[in-house]
C-alpha cells in the first residue's frame, strides 16, 4: 500500500470516528431513564458513562460528588470530559 492510501485511509477513519461522536449526560440528581442521552435523562454516576463513551466522545457532568469505585476512574483515550455544569430541571 503506497504512502497516499494509507493516508487516505487514515483521515477517513478520523471522519466516520468523529461524526459518530456522542454527548453523553451525567448527573447524580437526574430522575431520568439514566440513559446519558439528555440531561433530563442523565446516568446518574460517572463510571457508567466512561464505561460507555467511545473514541470522540464528549461527557459532560453536572455539578456534584461522584465517588468512583474501587478507587479510581478509569478514562478513555479521545474521550474528552468537561464538568461543573449547573443543571436545574
Amino acid at each position: 500500500m503506497n504512502q497516499k492510501r494509507i493516508y487516505l485511509s487514515l483521515l477517513f477513519f478520523l471522519f466516520v470516528s468523529y461524526s459518530q461522536a456522542a454527548i453523553i449526560y451525567v448527573d447524580n440528581d437526574s430522575q431520568g431513564n439514566n440513559t446519558g442521552h439528555t440531561w433530563a435523562d442523565a446516568y446518574h454516576d460517572l463510571s457508567t458513562a466512561l464505561t460507555n463513551a467511545n473514541f470522540g466522545d464528549v461527557i459532560r457532568i453536572d455539578k456534584g460528588t461522584y465517588i468512583a469505585p474501587n478507587g479510581g476512574f478509569v478514562l478513555k483515550d479521545g474521550v474528552k470530559i468537561y464538568g461543573g455544569y449547573n443543571v436545574r430541571y
